[in-house]
């Protein structure tokens, strides 16, 4: 019986942690509108200043977006409608990040890589892997393909689905189009004649250049001024 006892209050214990107990990574910098973070089971608002944890999921609403800073000063922007998760992050403090992944699982977002080295940085959708090399870029998801648009750097784009070479992306403008059976590179016909600005606007992408430049290291809530998790 006293066994008994022991194990229901370890497990009442365990229940009450705080949320917070989540790694936090990172804060949002700006916010516009509906935006949401869902982790560890629970589901809150998601206002500026306030951390941002590994393992969340980002919501977005309509006309809607959010940009979010990060520890080795990596910036996601999420446009309207889009949904992305904060897999992994390991950060050491005296040399930036190890492993930074995130999946963009619908809609627009723009990543802007921070001072980790090159090969620390993943973004992954349901159809691509993108690996980073100090690198600015726009992923524009939809069920049946990823459109990724290079901005400056490199990336190397990798199909998911299928056994297919990878596409490396240097020039400034390139589209590089993956399906579950194909990757068409810049040069093919679909992903020259794909006007970006039209798809951007229709996946609610238009929102991220709404927001305004994020504030300043020391305001922001991911060094400890933000606001936690709901206990």
């Amino acid at each position: 019986m006293r066994t008994r006892c022991l194990l229901a209050a370890s497990l009442l214990a365990l229940a009450a942690l705080p949320a917070d107990a989540a790694q936090k990574i990172g804060g949002a910098t700006v916010v516009q509108r509906q935006v949401s973070g869902q982790v560890e089971g629970r589901t809150r608002a998601l206002g500026t200043g306030d951390d941002v944890h590994q393992n969340e999921v980002i919501r977005t609403g309509a006309a809607s977006a959010a940009e979010l800073g990060f520890l080795d000063r990596t910036t996601l922007s999420v446009g309207a409608s889009a949904e992305v998760k904060l897999d992994r992050f390991v950060y050491d403090i005296s040399g930036g990040a190890r492993t930074v992944v995130m999946t963009a699982a619908k809609g627009v977002a723009r990543f802007v890589s921070g001072s980790g080295p090159s090969p620390a940085y993943q973004v992954r959708t349901p159809h691509a892997t993108i690996g980073v090399r100090g690198t600015v870029f726009d992923v524009l998801v939809q069920r049946g393909r990823t459109v990724v648009v290079h901005g400056q750097g490199a990336i190397e784009v990798c199909p998911r689905l299928v056994r297919r070479s990878c596409e490396i992306v240097t020039l400034p403008g390139d589209v590089v189009i993956v399906t579950a059976s194909a990757i068409l590179g810049p040069a093919s016909a679909a992903s020259r004649a794909l006007d970006v600005a039209r798809l951007r606007s229709q996946l609610g992408g238009d929102t991220i250049a709404s927001l305004a430049p994020p504030a300043a290291p020391a305001a922001t809530g991911f060094f400890g001024k933000g606001k936690a998790l709901p206990r």
